[in-house]
């Protein structure tokens, strides 16, 4: 890592301008970062592991940025860009598996593992999640379905 670096991954913000080869974003659009600027599907590699925010790159503790198009996803609509800022790791995963890339359509199924906590993501989505949890869970009597 060279220094001085600029820290900080996890931001959310506003669209001011775009370049001439931007096709998901639009001026205005409300965006969130991604800690790897180049990955957002299939295995990572080592060329998008050396595209993290604050590491090989500068990160987001500043006014202005400007970031390659896949290093950004749209922040959801009903949260404050406050709120949006927390969701860089691994919230804003799972909200890109999603409505990301290829969006779930509704009627969709999802399985998901370990949803005492984000199963509440199903009222809003128009699809069904289907958990699988652990021993714990199952003891105290709590349920994806609860």
């Amino acid at each position: 890592m060279t220094l001085p670096r600029v820290p900080f991954s996890d931001s959310a913000g506003i669209v001011l301008s775009t370049g001439p080869r931007v096709v998901h974003f639009r001026r205005g659009d409300r965006v969130c970062t991604l800690f790897n600027q180049t990955h957002q599907s299939n295995p990572i590699t080592r060329d998008s592991m050396s595209s993290g925010l604050r590491g090989t790159l500068d990160g987001t503790l500043c006014k202005y940025a400007v970031l390659p198009e896949p290093g950004l996803v749209m922040a959801p609509s009903n949260l404050s860009p406050i709120a949006a800022s927390t969701l860089s790791c691994a919230h804003l995963t799972a909200w890109n598996a999603l409505y990301g890339l290829t969006p779930l359509k509704p009627g969709d199924v999802v399985l998901t593992q370990g949803t005492v906590c984000g199963g509440g993501w199903r009222d809003g989505g128009g699809h069904d999640i289907v958990g699988g949890e652990g021993a714990a869970a199952e003891k105290d009597g709590r349920s994806a379905r609860d």
